[in-house]
């Protein structure tokens, strides 16, 4: 069961990670509902846990962002494994602050969890 979470979670990370602006975006409007659910703040916690473990070791970030032209409809650039830092910046952003997290533990733990992908090198940077 935790393997199918953490394959669902990488593949949410990937999408807010793709060279798509337009899937960045969807996916943040979606995870942004699905935060706001019951147990939402725990599951977005989860989220942007596993996104900084794709950040440390899956992905390679670069400051340089690539032209609209140079992105490929079929997200070549995706999975060439380098992913522009304000791609990172853009996600996060998107995503935090989370409206309707009143609990102090859940900020705590979003806070948290958010501390790895939000302190990378490249992303401090940006």
């Amino acid at each position: 069961e935790a393997d199918k979470m953490t394959a669902l979670l990488r593949c949410i990370v990937a999408a807010l990670l793709a060279p798509s602006s337009q899937t960045r975006r969807s996916t943040v409007a979606l995870v942004r509902r699905w935060g706001s659910t019951l147990g939402g703040a725990g599951l977005l916690a989860s989220l942007l846990k596993e996104m900084g473990v794709v950040l440390c070791s899956d992905r390679q970030l670069t400051l340089d962002t690539p032209a609209r032209g140079d992105v490929g409809a079929g997200g070549d650039l995706g999975a060439s494994g380098e992913t522009p830092a304000a791609w990172v910046v853009s996600s996060l952003t998107g995503l935090l602050p989370l409206p309707g997290i009143s609990l102090e533990e859940d900020k705590e733990s979003l806070a948290l969890a958010a501390s790895l992908p939000a302190h990378q090198p490249m992303v401090v940077n940006k």
